[in-house]
């Protein structure tokens, strides 16, 4: 068997690095930007520090209690996460931090078994 060498990461230039910066202000996604530029969501956190760009973004009360809400009409955290401009992941903890029973995803539901034999 052969190994692979590990790939070396990435490195940007610094036009790259300003594009990022730029890009992530507007899209306001630093998983999408990572993405994109082909980096690690923690190298694309790290450029966009170092740009004077604060990228970690907290839910406020008012935001958890829409959430909540919405997640209680049968929204799902993707949804809700596209309406108030957050990662479903973020969604997802912010309602777990208040005691919200989460749903199974849509396609990983449990297979109910019968005991019938086909």
């Amino acid at each position: 068997m052969s190994r692979e060498t590990p790939r070396r990461a990435r490195q940007l230039r610094a036009n790259e690095r300003e594009h990022l910066a730029a890009r992530y202000l507007a899209i306001r996604s630093v998983r999408a930007v990572a993405k994109e530029f082909e980096v690690s969501r923690t190298t694309a956190a790290r450029i966009l520090t170092e740009h004077g760009i604060d990228a970690s973004r907290k839910m406020t009360e008012a935001q958890i209690t829409i959430a909540v809400k919405l997640y209680e009409q049968r929204l799902s955290s993707a949804a809700i996460g596209k309406r108030l401009g957050f990662d479903n992941h973020t969604i997802l903890k912010a309602l777990r931090g208040c005691g919200v029973a989460i749903r199974p995803a849509v396609g990983r539901r449990r297979k109910v078994h019968t005991g019938a034999v086909t």
